[in-house]
This record gives C-alpha cells, structure tokens and sequence, in this order.
C-alpha cells in the first residue's frame, strides 16, 4: 500500500484504474477507511474501469493507517487539508468526487477549500441529526472512536480528544444535508411531502437540486447492472408524479425485510 507523507502527517492512499479521476471518501465518521464494509456498494470495485479511482484512510482513523496530531483548532479543514495535500501530490487537478456519510460535510468543504477543481460531487449515505439528541456525533465518537485512538497513541490522552470533537461536532457551520436547511434536496422532499408539485417546486426553488435530475439516472445503471434499488425507484416514481409520497413509503416500509448484504 502506498503512502503519502507530508511533515508529521502520513496518508495510506489507493489507486486503481485510469481516465478522469475520481476521489472516493469513505464513509464510517472518524474511522473512514478505504475498505468500507457497510457501504451501499463498492465504488472502487464499480468504477475502476471507467476512471482513475483514489481513496485514502482517514487521518487516525481505527483500522486506518493514515496517522498525523490532533487540529484541535480547525478538525474539519485539517482533513480537507489531508485530501488536497494527497491530490495535489499524485498531480491531480480536476477531478469528480463521491462521498458516503461523512464524505458528505468533507465534500463542501473541498468545494470551498479548492474552487473549480470539482467538476462533479456525488453524494452518497447523506448525514443528519435528530434535533432532540444533538450531540449524537460527539457521543458516538467518544464511544467508538476515541478508545481505540487512546490506545493506540500514547502522547493523546481524553482531554484532547474531548476538545476535538469539541471543534468537530459541536457548535460548528458543517452542512447535514439530510437535516440541513440549505439541503436543496431536502427543501424539495419537503415540499413534495407538502402536495406541491415538482415544476412549481424547481421554478421557486430557483436553483439544482441535483437528486432531481441524477434519480433518473442512478435508476437506470441499477438496471442495467441488475441492481435492486426501491428507495431509489421509489423517489424517482414520487418526481415523476407517478406515486404520493406517502404511497412510495407505504411500498418501501411494507417490503419483505432481508439482509441489506443479500
């Protein structure tokens, strides 16, 4: 596996494929690793042979081997600093960019850290928060994150991490876009969910919302790759005018449960 190493900062990276690259960010929070196990599906596996794939473990992520000290002051631009630092290393300029879960928040601030370099963005697994438990991210990261960081590096100890998380999850201006009011895909799922209808939800919305017009078209590569996807089919059917909202999720909450895996 190859490394990057910049000053006190080491990055375990991958590559494979060729053509236009594209930056995979793994989902899994703080513990982002290239191998994401419970990712919808594998991104590398799936577009190797049409781009340039590259992903890379997380800064001190568990299971990772990307190491490098604690930002206690900027976390977030620390990490965005680690993916440009990798792409700038491997002479990548412009490229397309997919995100699950904690990809999302790391994908807007590429946007803002390295403007015009992004021709496209992917995101996968968006993240949320439940205003009724609003340090959840702080919480679970202290319980699934921190001990094994403890562990493994002795000059770390709580009271730095506590204030990482601090500057991660706390009273911090990082986009949710399942939850987020600038979420324009969550704008329009509302005023679907509303009665309104879609051209008059796009003309007053008066930007993209990229879910409108990409739906379509993941349902038709899962198609044609004999892929089931029916909270996919479902959403494209609502946009479409095809089914109400609460038809589609009756349909979807009424499926047989099986295993995501089978």
């Amino acid at each position: 596996m190859p490394f990057y190493e910049k000053g006190n900062v080491r990055i375990a990276y991958q590559e494979a494929g060729s053509g236009f690259p594209l930056f995979v960010i793994s989902g899994g929070g703080l513990n982002s690793k290239m191998n994401y196990a419970n990712g919808p599906f594998d991104a590398f596996a799936e577009f190797k042979s049409e781009y340039r794939c590259i992903s890379m473990d997380l800064r001190n992520a568990n299971g990772g081997q990307s190491t490098g000290p604690l930002d206690l002051e900027q976390p977030w631009h620390a990490h965005t600093g680690d993916h440009i630092s990798l792409l700038d290393h491997l002479g990548v300029d412009k490229f397309f960019v997919m995100g699950f879960c904690i990809g999302n928040p790391l994908i807007w601030n590429l946007m803002q850290r390295a403007p015009g370099r992004i021709v496209a963005a992917v995101s996968a697994q968006p993240s949320g928060v439940d205003p009724k438990n609003p340090k959840w991210f702080y919480n679970s990261n202290i319980k699934g994150w921190a001990p094994g960081l403890l562990a493994s590096r002795p000059e770390i100890n709580m009271e730095m991490v506590q204030k990482f998380l601090d500057k991660m999850y706390g009273n911090v201006d990082f986009v949710l876009t399942a939850t987020g009011e600038l979420s324009r895909n969550r704008r329009v799922g509302l005023l679907l969910a509303a009665g309104r209808g879609l051209p008059e939800i796009l003309v007053e919305l008066g930007h993209v919302a990229e879910g409108v017009y990409s739906a379509a078209t993941v349902l038709a590569r899962a198609r044609a790759l004999g892929v089931e996807m029916p909270i996919t089919e479902a959403v494209v059917e609502v946009l479409e005018g095809r089914s109400s909202p609460e038809a589609a999720l009756w349909r979807l909450m009424t499926r047989q449960a099986r295993p995501e895996s089978a």
